[in-house]
């Protein structure tokens, strides 16, 4: 996998890096047996912290599935960095689950569809031995 965190008017500390990078790499790992993964996570601070306003982070994360070319691309602004983040790359996993879900579901009525079209097949040869 594939992964790349920049930061936009946020001081691009490690440990922040750090964390970004295992919170995409732990939820991508599960899914990267099936699909190759790119992913770009950009961090952002929508509004800088005021005397009456805390700062607003913005996180955004793109993915790109290498097998089919589809991208996701997924944002959550919060008060807090850390939270914007993990809400970002849940989010990501979510749809990376059902996707995952339909494409298992599409493999087994297949699977169904093509031994009910051989059944009557396998019962003949049998019959005849």
């Amino acid at each position: 996998m594939n992964t790349s965190v920049q930061f936009r008017d946020v001081e691009p500390l490690e440990h922040l890096r750090e964390y970004v990078e295992t919170l995409v790499e732990h939820i991508l790992g599960k899914f990267e047996v099936h699909q190759d993964f790119g992913a770009h996570v950009v961090v952002k601070l929508v509004r800088r912290r005021s005397a009456r306003h805390k700062p607003v982070f913005e996180c955004e994360l793109l993915l790109k599935a290498k097998a089919n070319e589809r991208t996701i691309v997924v944002k959550k602004t919060d008060k807090d960095f850390h939270r914007s983040a993990r809400e970002c790359v849940e989010a990501a996993e979510k749809i990376l689950r059902r996707d995952s879900k339909i494409r298992v579901s599409k493999r087994r009525q297949i699977r169904r569809k093509f031994t009910e079209m051989l059944a009557p097949l396998f019962e003949e040869k049998l019959a005849g031995c």
